[in-house]
C-alpha cells in the first residue's frame, strides 16, 4: 500500500522543485542550454589548442602536462589532502597518465566548521594542577 503524503509533505516536495528549477533566477532549462553552449565552447577550444610542448610558465602562466603532473606530484607529497584522480574513463585526456588526470583535495575544514572549533577552543581555560600534576583544560 503507497503511503498518501500530506499536504506539507506536498508543499515542501513542490518547493524543492521549484528552487531546482530556477538557479540565480533562471529557469532550469535556460541554465541547462547555456551550460550547453558552453561545454561546446570549451570543446571547440580544447579541439583547435594544441597540446602545450614547451615551458610557456613565465610568459603566459600556462603549463606543459609534464609540468602539471611534476606540480601535482609535489602537492600531494607536501599536502595529504590533495590526491591524484583517474576520473572518468570516457573523459581521460590521452597527454595526461590514465591515475593522473586530475587533482582533487579532500578532508578540508570548510569555514563554518572552523569557526565552530574557534568558539570550542575559546571557551576552554587551561587550569593549574595541584603540586606534582599536569595543567588540564576546563571546557
Amino acid at each position: 500500500a503507497a503511503a498518501v503524503p500530506t499536504a506539507a509533505a506536498a508543499a515542501a516536495a513542490a518547493a524543492e522543485r521549484e528552487s531546482e528549477r530556477t538557479r540565480r533566477g533562471r529557469p532550469a532549462d535556460t541554465m541547462s542550454f547555456l551550460h550547453k553552449i558552453h561545454n561546446v565552447a570549451h570543446a571547440v577550444g580544447e579541439y583547435v589548442t594544441p597540446v602545450l610542448q614547451t615551458s610557456a610558465f613565465k610568459e603566459r602562466g600556462v603549463l606543459t602536462p609534464e609540468e602539471f603532473v611534476q606540480a601535482g606530484d609535489q602537492l600531494v607529497r607536501t599536502c595529504p589532502t590533495w590526491e591524484w584522480a583517474s576520473g572518468d574513463p570516457a573523459k581521460r585526456r590521452s597527454f595526461l597518465p590514465e591515475d593522473k588526470q586530475f587533482l582533487i583535495t579532500r578532508g578540508v575544514t570548510c569555514e563554518h566548521r572552523v569557526r565552530a572549533l574557534e568558539a570550542n577552543y575559546s571557551a576552554e581555560v587551561e587550569m593549574e594542577g595541584g603540586e606534582g600534576e599536569d595543567t588540564w583544560l576546563a571546557t
